[in-house]
């Protein structure tokens, strides 16, 4: 009767009574019309739906099973599966856009129905993996066996989709029992014998399970073959023991009722960590004779089975941070020592000693990173820094000639000098001027553009002198090269000072070789002033100062190798300065004597220009010509 009721109810809506009414009931699940407020409310325990009409009497209808298809939509489907899904690549796309939004019965109906024409195992695989993924286990399995039945191959793929899928179930024994029946079959078959692939996957299910009795039987399956154990096989082996380890430590909360005691606990480690120590001994075999890769992952996996109490990790010393940047240097990954530098300084607060920074900027000059070495400068403690550390940094700058901003970088870092030192590094002055003059990659490239055209082509030589010049003038300004003349002048007064304040043939050595160094710095200007004259960079007028500076600077050049020579003042070039071979040949003279005679006669107002006056006044084994120790 009631029945009858909801059919008449139903024509009067719609309509179309006597389709209705010739219905099936099990397929009359027909929703409230419109206007009409419905409240459903699952009854599990008899299958129904409580559905509220007009006049608020409850209307009973059938729950109809959502993978069912009725014949309408069998026939749509079918429609589609002719039209355009004949190839398994796109009834695999349609598959997947219908699981998607949640339609399995459509995504099912479409699988069956090719399953009658051709192979598609790869919507079957989807349709497995989807069913796995909503935790149910039983309709994967029965959606396995049906696509047995169905004539449907499985291949590797679906084996591996239900390992993985039993590994992520929340039933963990039904898993296991399931994973290892299908192993097993796969190892009884010689159409897909189990790989690798499957053999990790198997060993995860019973890992996640607590399961070491059969994680243990499907490692006994291990082969050389198909089923050659890598690194993760390893490292989930060692991770199911450590495991169940911890998970036979909490029956300890209940030994009374288990009668798990401290003693089964302590016998229970010590065999786990044996047998976990035979595993870790054939991993460093096969890992020496290459046959797996010892990866973080697995050493970590035997890290966990042997660990202690946790101690305090050591602390990076300078020592740590000198031995980094040696390595970096050495392996020429040079490029990382910032970042180390910064992970160590920064975040574990050291403070790095001399040798820290001496490394880092040999470090730097490997790299030719000329702006990071004035930055480390301006970072490093005054006391820390020597004529060696401005070296190392204008060497640097040398390197870099290709970076525009490489003289301008050396300019900053003899600023630090002069203001770091008591007097100026002779050989960093030589360098700073090197920078000045070879950077000039970015003129050559400005002359390449310009091609034949002669202003612009005297302006950018006119851009180069002047970098070139500023650098000389840089060096002269108060405090740079004028004082390492001074120095020298007040060095010769003390190598000269007779009677009980008589210098040590060692200060006197240091006069001669500094004397020597501040000559070489002179000739090193003269030819940075000689490649700007010689070559025209500026016009006549411009030229007038820094020729007569040259003129001034090549007359004392000259007189130092040759005592008396006046020098010709033409400001040409050559004219008066001395070639090596010159200085090969006062090599060849009598040493330390030759040297301060030499020295002497080009300081005037200071001491008699004579040298045999000087040498009369020095000690008579210098005058006898004896050679003395260079520092």
């Amino acid at each position: 009767m009631l029945a009858r009721q909801h059919c008449v109810r139903q024509a009067c809506r719609s309509g179309f009574a006597s389709a209705i009414a010739h219905r099936p009931l099990r397929l009359a699940a027909i929703a409230p019309g419109r206007g009409i407020v419905t409240a459903a409310k699952t009854r599990k325990q008899v299958g129904v739906a409580g559905i509220l009409d007009v006049n608020n009497t409850p209307t009973i209808v059938p729950i109809k099973d959502s993978t069912q298809l009725d014949k309408a939509q069998l026939k749509n489907l079918t429609v589609e599966y002719n039209y355009g899904l004949q190839d398994p690549w796109k009834l695999s796309n349609a598959v997947i856009s219908r699981l998607r939004r949640d339609r399995l019965a459509e995504a099912q109906g479409l699988v069956r129905i090719a399953s009658k024409d051709m192979q598609v195992p790869a919507s079957w695989n989807q349709l497995i993996d989807y069913q796995l993924k909503h935790q149910r286990l039983h309709a994967a399995l029965k959606l396995f066996n049906e696509m047995k039945k169905r004539g449907q191959l499985p291949n590797a793929h679906t084996y591996t989709t239900l390992f993985k899928g039993c590994a992520r179930s929340e039933h963990a024994k039904l898993a296991v029992a399931e994973a290892v029946k299908l192993y097993m079959t796969m190892l009884n078959s010689s159409r897909i014998p189990p790989n690798v692939i499957h053999l990790n996957a198997a060993l995860e299910v019973c890992a996640r399970a607590l399961d070491v009795d059969a994680m243990m039987s499907v490692a006994a399956t291990i082969d050389n073959k198909t089923r050659k154990p890598d690194a993760l096989t390893y490292s989930t082996i060692l991770n199911g023991l450590r495991a169940w380890v911890e998970h036979q430590g909490e029956n300890l909360k209940h030994a009374e009722k288990t009668g798990y005691t401290e003693e089964d606990h302590k016998n229970t480690i010590a065999k786990t960590l044996e047998q976990a120590r035979r595993i870790w001994q054939e991993v460093i075999r096969k890992s020496n004779s290459a046959q797996i890769v010892l990866d973080e992952g697995l050493v970590f996996s035997m890290d966990n089975q042997t660990r202690g109490p946790f101690l305090p990790l050591p602390t990076p010393t300078t020592r740590t941070l000198s031995l980094i940047l040696y390595a970096l240097d050495r392996t020429r990954r040079a490029r990382l020592a910032l970042h180390y530098w910064t992970c160590l300084v920064e975040d574990y607060g050291i403070t790095p000693d001399q040798n820290n920074w001496h490394a880092l900027l040999r470090i730097l000059r490997r790299t030719h990173s000329s702006a990071q070495t004035v930055a480390a400068l301006k970072a490093m403690p005054t006391e820390f820094m020597t004529p060696k550390t401005f070296r190392v940094a204008l060497e640097t700058c040398v390197h870099d000639n290709v970076n525009p901003n490489a003289t301008k970088n050396a300019a900053a870092i003899y600023d630090i000098m002069v203001t770091a030192l008591p007097e100026p590094d002779l050989e960093s002055i030589r360098l700073y001027v090197d920078v000045a003059a070879k950077s000039s990659h970015q003129f050559r490239l400005m002359r390449r553009k310009a091609g034949a055209d002669p202003a612009a082509r005297a302006a950018i030589d006119r851009a180069y002198a002047l970098q070139v010049l500023g650098a000389i003038d840089h060096i002269w300004m108060p405090g740079g090269f004028a004082t390492c003349r001074n120095e020298m002048m007040t060095l010769l007064e003390a190598a000269s000072r007779p009677g009980p304040d008589a210098s040590t043939s060692a200060q006197r050595a240091h006069a001669a070789n500094y004397c020597m160094e501040v000559v070489a710095t002179c000739r090193k200007i003269v030819s940075a002033w000689d490649r700007v004259i010689t070559e025209a960079m500026l016009d006549e007028d411009q030229l007038d100062g820094p020729r007569r500076r040259r003129d001034l600077l090549n007359r004392f050049v000259a007189n130092f190798y040759e005592p008396g020579h006046q020098g010709s003042g033409d400001g040409q070039p050559g004219a008066d300065a001395r070639t090596d071979g010159h200085a090969q040949g006062y090599q060849d003279r009598s040493g330390a004597a030759a040297v301060l005679a030499r020295a002497v006669e080009v300081v005037p107002g200071v001491l008699p220009r004579a040298a045999e006056t000087i040498l009369a006044r020095i000690d008579p084994k210098i005058a006898t010509g004896a050679p003395l120790p260079r520092s």
